[in-house]
């Protein structure tokens, strides 16, 4: 019989790229650079967190903003990540905490980023952030500036369960009545339709009731 704590929502964006990663020893392991989801149109499914990828620390070529949308390509080619499975990741909570040694983690062998990142093109949480928020009319309602997650960290067979729940969002004026506030709101993800890398599709109806 597996047993939970209690629930917790993380921000990807604010409070987990970048933290540094420590292994089962306490040592570091390297930095969070980016988490790896499950299929994102699956409708009415939450997409779930299926992996880390963490990049080592030390003297590294320079990344992108956190708040730039991922470019694949040069993630391939510049970066030297290593995946690591959720099952083993103690604690999503910075400082990220991990049940392995960081000398198991290995950098992903070039065929593979190359696989999951330009023919897979596995979903990333970082494709999501800095993305175009669009109606049927190709009007411009927004962008997104983070995601949040709902975590559940079960001990026992079933494991931890991360899941997306929300993006955060900041409305454009199109989206927007007189009056209303300007600044970041959650945009249930239930409410988006993935549309292509960089856009996302959404109701301006739905997002007049947000900000309402």
């Amino acid at each position: 019989m597996s047993m939970s704590a209690p629930a917790f929502t993380l921000d990807v964006r604010r409070q987990l790229l970048g933290q540094r990663l420590v292994d089962a020893a306490g040592g570091p392991a390297g930095y969070l650079a980016d988490l790896e989801l499950d299929a994102l149109d699956e409708p009415g499914v939450l997409p779930a967190v299926t992996a880390l990828l963490a990049e080592p620390l030390g003297p590294i070529p320079p990344r992108p903003d956190p708040a730039a949308a991922a470019d694949r390509l040069v993630d391939v080619l510049t970066g030297s990540p290593a995946r690591i499975d959720l099952d083993l990741v103690a604690s999503l909570r910075p400082p990220v905490r991990l049940h392995v040694p960081a000398a198991e983690l290995c950098p992903m062998p070039l065929g593979e980023r190359v696989r999951d990142r330009l023919v897979l093109r596995v979903p990333l949480v970082r494709d999501l952030i800095g993305a175009v928020l669009v109606d049927d009319g190709e009007r411009q309602l927004g962008a997104v500036v983070d995601v949040r997650l709902v975590c559940e960290w079960r001990r026992g067979p079933d494991g931890p369960r991360v899941r997306m729940a929300a993006l955060v969002i900041v409305p454009g004026p199109s989206a927007q009545q007189p009056g209303d506030p300007a600044g970041p709101v959650l945009l249930p993800w239930r409410e988006a339709v993935p549309i292509e890398a960089g856009r996302i599709g959404v109701d301006p109806a739905a997002l007049v009731q947000l900000l309402g």
